[in-house]
């Protein structure tokens, strides 16, 4: 099948999906329809291109967040295993002072000695750690134990 010349021509090239089909055109036109798609190329070389690039920033963004991400999670799991290791040593140390303080307290209820009741003082406010006036008031009720 043959088609006009010219604008049509173009046209109907633009339109024409048919393998086999011949256009008549003359070599200007032949050649300016060239050119531009030539054009039309290269400027769809250049998006790949810069898409290209931008994939690969991305991809290597990605795998660096990745990487920082395994970071940070390796992080995470040794701080929660600290943690678990404070808390432990903690109520141990708790359980320590528990301990420390009713030997203290049966030592203290049992002395029938004022002044090694007084010596023992110290230690039990130093268990129980009283806030300043409550601990002036002990010393206030048994003055004759010694600071």
């Amino acid at each position: 099948a043959k088609l006009p010349r010219g604008a049509a021509a173009l046209r109907a090239l633009e339109a024409s999906t048919q393998p086999g089909v011949e256009i008549e055109m003359d070599p200007a036109a032949w050649e300016q329809r060239l050119l531009q798609l030539a054009m039309k190329q290269s400027v769809r070389d250049a998006e790949v291109a810069a898409l290209k690039e931008a994939n690969a920033q991305f991809t290597a963004r990605v795998a660096d967040l990745e990487n920082q991400c395994s970071y940070y999670s390796r992080q995470m799991e040794k701080y929660v295993h600290e943690n678990e290791e404070l808390r432990s040593a903690e109520a141990r140390s708790r359980q320590a002072s528990t301990d420390y303080l009713k030997n203290i307290m049966v030592k203290f209820l049992c002395e029938r000695k004022e002044d090694r009741r007084g010596k023992m003082l110290p230690a039990i406010l130093t268990i129980l750690r009283p806030n300043p006036t409550e601990e002036e008031q002990i010393w206030e009720a048994n003055p004759k134990w010694k600071k």
